[in-house]
C-alpha cells in the first residue's frame, strides 16, 4: 500500500510506500523492495521521484517519497484516449532525460510503463516503480542489485530480444540500456493512438506478436478509420522499435535532433514550456487522478467530490 503522509506540525505532503516484510519473504520480493529503493536512493534527476527517507521496522520497509498529486500516464491515457503530437513529444523528451540519466548511473528500470510514469502538479513527469531495476555489470563501481534470469516486466512492453534468448542468456540482454528504449517506443506509439502496437488476448500472443509482427500503423482504411500518425512520429517509433537492440541504442543517441521531438525546443528549460496538462486539484490532500474508476472523462478533469488517503500501489 501507499499512504499519503505529513509530518507532524509541517503541511509538506509525502507517498510513504509501505511493505511488508513477511510479505516480501512469502513472495519473494526482497530484491525487488531493495532494488526499488536503491534505484531511488542514487538519484538527483528532475524527471525520477525522489525518496526523502527509507526506513524499516523489525516487521515493515517504509519508502518516504514526493507524493505527485497529477495522478499517472495510464490514467490521463485511459480518459484523454490519446494524446496529440505536440503533448507526446514533451512528455518524451521527459521520459528520456530521466532514461539517460539512469543509464548514465548504470541503471536499467526494466518496467517502464505509463502505469510506473507519474505527473506532477506543474504537469511535468517523473519515473517511479524501480522494483525490477537493476545496476548494470559494466557499469564502473557498480555491483547488480538483483541478478535473476527469469522473465521480467510488462508482456506488452518487454524487448523482442528478452523474448528469442534462452534463459541462460537472457541475464546479460537484461542489463542492456535497449530494453529500456524499446519500452519508450512503445509508450510513445501508445501515447499517439491509445493502445500498444502488439497487445492480443493473451501474454503468449503478444510475445509472438512482439517476435514476429510488423508494427501496426493507423490507417484511414482501417473499420472504423484511425487517424494516421506523422511522419516524424513514425520514423521515431519504428527507430525505438528496431528488433536489433544496438540500432535502438543509435536512435536514442540521436533523439535530441530527431524530427518528431524538435519542436519541443531546449531540453534543458522544458520547466518554462506550457504544459498540455496540468492537474486541477481541489486541495493539497485531493487524491482524485489516482481514481479513474470511479470517473468519467468530465469527472476526471473537474474533479471528483470521493476521497481517500490509501492509494492501491
Amino acid at each position: 500500500k501507499v499512504f499519503l503522509a505529513r509530518k507532524d506540525g509541517g503541511t509538506k505532503l509525502f507517498a510513504i510506500k509501505i511493505v511488508s516484510k513477511e510479505e516480501m519473504k512469502r513472495k519473494n520480493l526482497v530484491d525487488k523492495v531493495t532494488a526499488e529503493r536503491n534505484a531511488l536512493a542514487v538519484s538527483k534527476c528532475p524527471y525520477i521521484v525522489h525518496l526523502y527517507y527509507s526506513l524499516q521496522t523489525t516487521s515493515h520497509i517504509y519508502l518516504v517519497m514526493e507524493y505527485l498529486i497529477g495522478g499517472d500516464l495510464k490514467t490521463l491515457l485511459l480518459v484523454l484516449g490519446y494524446l496529440k503530437d505536440q503533448h507526446a513529444a514533451i512528455y518524451t523528451v521527459e521520459i528520456s532525460i530521466a532514461l539517460e540519466y539512469l543509464h548514465a548511473h548504470g541503471i536499467i528500470h526494466r518496467d517502464l510503463k505509463p502505469d510506473n510514469i507519474l505527473i506532477t502538479a506543474a504537469g511535468h513527469l517523473k519515473l517511479t516503480d524501480f522494483g525490477l531495476s537493476t545496476l548494470s555489470w559494466n557499469h564502473p563501481g557498480c555491483t547488480a542489485l538483483s541478478v535473476t534470469p527469469q522473465l521480467l516486466g510488462t508482456p506488452e512492453y518487454i524487448a523482442p530480444e528478452l523474448l528469442s534468448c534462452p534463459a541462460d542468456g537472457r541475464e546479460l540482454l537484461m542489463e542492456s540500456e535497449a530494453v529500456d528504449w524499446w519500452a519508450l517506443g512503445i509508450i510513445l506509439f501508445e501515447m499517439l493512438t491509445g493502445c500498444t502496437p502488439f497487445a492480443d488476448d493473451s501474454p503468449d500472443a503478444v510475445f509472438r506478436n512482439i517476435i514476429d509482427m510488423d508494427i501496426p500503423w493507423p490507417s484511414t482504411n482501417d473499420e472504423p478509420p484511425s487517424e494516421e500518425l506523422s511522419q516524424a512520429a513514425v520514423q521515431l517509433i519504428s527507430g525505438l522499435l528496431s528488433r536489433s537492440p544496438s540500432q535502438r541504442l543509435l536512435v536514442a543517441k540521436q533523439l535530441r535532433c530527431c524530427d518528431f521531438l524538435r519542436p519541443v525546443g531546449d531540453w534543458n528549460r522544458l520547466n518554462e514550456l506550457e504544459m498540455p496538462f496540468v492537474p486541477n486539484p481541489d486541495d493539497l490532500t485531493d487524491t482524485s487522478y489516482f481514481q479513474v474508476a470511479l470517473m468519467d472523462r468530465k469527472e476526471y478533469l473537474e474533479h471528483v467530490d470521493t476521497r481517500t488517503i490509501i492509494l492501491d500501489s
